[in-house]
């Protein structure tokens, strides 16, 4: 159940930050480890904050990550650290529609006609 949690994160922030199979942050053969996978984003989240904002903001408007929250993570104490707490921002974003998707896959049986 923990690794599929993990696929399904890997999986949503492929789609909001439209990244191609290539991009992936995990790739097929890696294991799922929660630590890598939150260093890889805050990695592509510091890129994204040299090189394109506007395609970190669209993202985060995707994510519907709250507005509030990301501007104080943006004045952070220096871009590594503002990179780290979008990164945390993302993954607790995506683990809220992990645990829904989740939750209605497991109920689902019970809706169907």
């Amino acid at each position: 159940m923990e690794d599929e949690k993990y696929i399904i994160l890997n999986e949503l922030i492929q789609k909001d930050f439209q990244m191609d199979e290539e991009e992936s942050l995990i790739s097929e053969d890696e294991s799922l480890d929660p630590d890598t996978l939150h260093k890889r984003l805050s990695i592509l989240v510091a890129y994204l904050l040299e090189n394109d904002m506007h395609r970190l903001l669209s993202a985060m408007y995707r994510l519907d990550v709250s507005e509030a929250k990301f501007h104080e993570a943006m004045y952070s104490d220096s871009k590594q650290e503002a990179a780290i707490n979008i990164a945390d921002l993302i993954i607790e974003r995506e683990m809220q529609k992990v645990k829904t998707r989740l939750h209605y896959k497991k109920h689902r049986k019970f809706w169907l006609f």
